[in-house]
């Protein structure tokens, strides 16, 4: 009996709740909180002048992203404020100081507040609960790193004159002289360096070889110095604790250019051929052949190496000069201000145009997969009179919480296309400058996402690279940009417009929310080609209102929204949890009658049912999505 009662109070809430979601109505109350920040000034973790700030950051403005930065009333006052927006109901949250080592939360448990109506102020209380003076010590810190598999691989060589350092935020990163040394008996190195107590700090290795400097890959290793100091976890170098043995033998390397081809981008008719670029050719080019009757190219090349290296590599189409002046707005084939290379090398969306890597395994004769150029299938390409309207959509708080900030209503938001074929077919358009779109990118966070739509025209291929720059005041005076760099994996985002089937794309895509950062590596998305299309929404314009099924339902932790207009129609698209409270406004625009695609990323939110609405014209619909994290 128990069981019918709980599934019919579920059958209620999922065909009562929908009814009320406009009914819905958040009343707003002032909450002021306050933390006292004069025992971490005098302990000197938190300088105010050096641009130390302090968030409050909880269940009401998703945590971790918080933009709700305190202030003081002047600089003799240490009790920092902060007024908030809340609806009634229990909160949980904490202080944390951001820092120029990084973030510093507040130990212990959440606080917890029952926010009432009206306005109301919490009492003062001490950063951490900590109410008394501890002068931080200078204690020592001991880096260790073991130099054993590259000293076997011979790529570190102190009896040639290689060096080991440790460089970090404690001692300017490439400008550090912090050395290591070696122990009489094995190959680890160390260096104890004094720091203040409580500091948080980023590092890495870097060895400074005859060839000039050599980084470890990947993240930068974070360490918070403890009372009394200590020392960092023993590592390999670069985290590789395989020795390499020297090999050698010849690679054939194969590139399928069919889809540039149909596309008219590569024209061999005309004077275009292939290269494979690389460390292994000095990335001076060597031509590949054609294989008949087909449109893959090949080239055998001699290479000498360690096992499982990875090989640095790209494809490069060496254009036909006049042919391709003609065919590529903008080209400029040499000279000072040749364009050359920006056309010419391939864009691999896997890597967010960052180079390509072969593995060379065991070693000896090896044979590469017949690569795509630029990793674009024929079913990804957008046919000739196609046309998609891409919605961009950046949330921008850490932009504002940045060390040289965007400032709303005052600094430009623009994307820079990074893929010059492509821009060339679109006409090479400038920069798309985005608009604070008034939408919220949750029901807590609060605005902050600001967006823009790009018109894709055919032929062209469904993948995406940008990145955004934000200029102060607009004037072009300064500006900061993410992502970038020679050299560096994924410099750019890479993104996808997702096809309804093979060549068959929606009228409008829009874009999951893009989050604002600074260095590379950016974003970069995964997409197995056409696997999970639906092929329920049919070709054409559609003859009637239609809301699909998301797509994967359930999902984690994106799913896609279909929707299909006969006609131009005003489109809202809100998704809404149980308690009938918006948690995503996806969608609010005049739409064009065809079939649009939304992406709907829950990242943020908890497993458990959800609903999402269309309303169009009179038309109003609403389906039941599960998130299952």
């Amino acid at each position: 009996m128990r069981r019918n009662i709980l599934y019919s109070c579920l059958a209620f809430a999922i065909f009562i709740v929908p009814i009320a979601f406009d009914a819905v109505v958040e009343a707003q109350n002032s909450v002021t909180v306050r933390v006292n920040m004069s025992i971490k000034m005098r302990e000197g973790t938190f300088n105010p002048g050096a641009g130390d700030i302090v968030r409050v950051a909880g269940s009401f403005n998703d945590w971790g992203n918080s933009t709700d930065t305190l202030k003081s009333s002047g600089p003799g006052d240490s009790i920092y404020t902060k007024t908030v927006s809340l609806a009634a109901g229990s909160i949980q949250y904490k202080f944390l100081k951001t820092l120029r080592g990084g973030l510093d939360w507040e130990g212990g448990d959440n606080k917890t507040y029952t926010v009432v109506a009206g306005a109301q102020t919490l009492p003062v209380v001490w950063f951490d609960n900590d109410s008394v003076f501890t002068p931080a010590a200078n204690v020592a810190v001991t880096f260790r790193v073991n130099m054993r598999v590259k000293m076997l691989e011979e790529s570190f060589l102190p009896g040639s004159g290689d060096i080991v350092r440790v460089a970090g935020s404690f001692n300017d990163w490439g400008n550090s002289t912090d050395t290591l040394k070696k122990g009489a008996t094995d190959s680890i190195y160390s260096k104890s360096v004094t720091m203040l107590e409580g500091t948080q700090i980023q590092y890495k290795y870097l060895k400074t070889p005859r060839g000039g400097s050599d980084w470890e890959g990947g993240d930068n290793k974070t360490y918070t110095v403890p009372t009394g100091g200590g020392s960092v976890n023993l590592t390999y170098f670069d985290a590789d604790e395989v020795v390499n043995t020297p090999t050698s033998g010849s690679i054939l390397w194969r590139v399928d250019m069919s889809t540039f081809a149909t596309m008219g981008w590569f024209q061999r008719s005309n004077g275009d051929s292939i290269e494979v670029r690389g460390a292994f050719n000095s990335w001076g080019g060597t031509k590949m052949i054609r294989v008949p009757g087909t449109e893959t190219y090949e080239v055998a090349i001699p290479y000498t190496g360690g096992t499982f290296d990875n090989l640095d590599f790209k494809f490069f189409i060496d254009f036909d000069s006049a042919g391709a002046t003609a065919r590529f707005p903008g080209y400029i084939h040499s000279g000072s201000t040749s364009t050359r290379d920006g056309f010419a090398y391939d864009h691999p969306s896997e890597s967010g145009d960052g180079n390509r890597k072969f593995n060379l395994g065991a070693g000896g004769n090896l044979q590469t997969p017949a690569f795509r150029f630029s990793s674009i299938p024929l079913a990804g390409t957008i046919k000739t009179g196609d046309t998609v309207t891409v919605v961009f959509r950046y949330d921008m708080r850490p932009a504002m919480a940045y060390i040289d900030p965007f400032v709303r209503g005052v600094d430009t938001a623009k994307i820079t296309w990074q893929d010059a074929l492509q821009k060339s077919f679109q006409g090479n358009p400038p920069d798309l400058v985005l608009k604070d779109d008034g939408l919220a990118p949750d029901a807590v966070a609060g605005d902050s996402i600001y967006s823009g739509r790009m018109n894709i025209r055919g032929p062209a291929h469904y993948n995406l690279q940008y990145t955004m720059t934000y200029v102060h005041g607009g004037t072009g005076t300064g500006s900061v940009s993410e992502g970038g760099g020679l050299g560096v994996q994924a410099p750019y985002r890479s993104r996808f417009i997702r096809p309804l089937s093979s060549q068959t794309f929606p009228r409008t895509y829009t874009l999951p929310i893009d989050v604002w950062q600074k260095n590379a590596p950016m974003p970069v998305e995964s997409f197995d080609g056409l696997t999970g299309i639906d092929d329920d929404i049919a070709v054409g314009t559609p003859g009637v209102f239609t809301l699909f099924q998301n797509y994967p339902n359930p999902f984690n932790p994106s799913t896609h929204v279909k929707y299909s207009l006969p006609q131009q129609e005003q489109v809202r698209l809100r998704v809404f949890n149980l308690l009938g409270q918006v948690v995503a406004d996806l969608v609010n625009e005049i739409q064009p009658a065809g079939n649009h695609v939304t992406l709907f990323e829950a990242s943020s939110l908890p497993t458990g049912v959800y609903f999402y609405e269309l309303r169009a014209g009179l038309f109003r619909e609403v389906k039941r999505m599960v998130l299952l994290k």
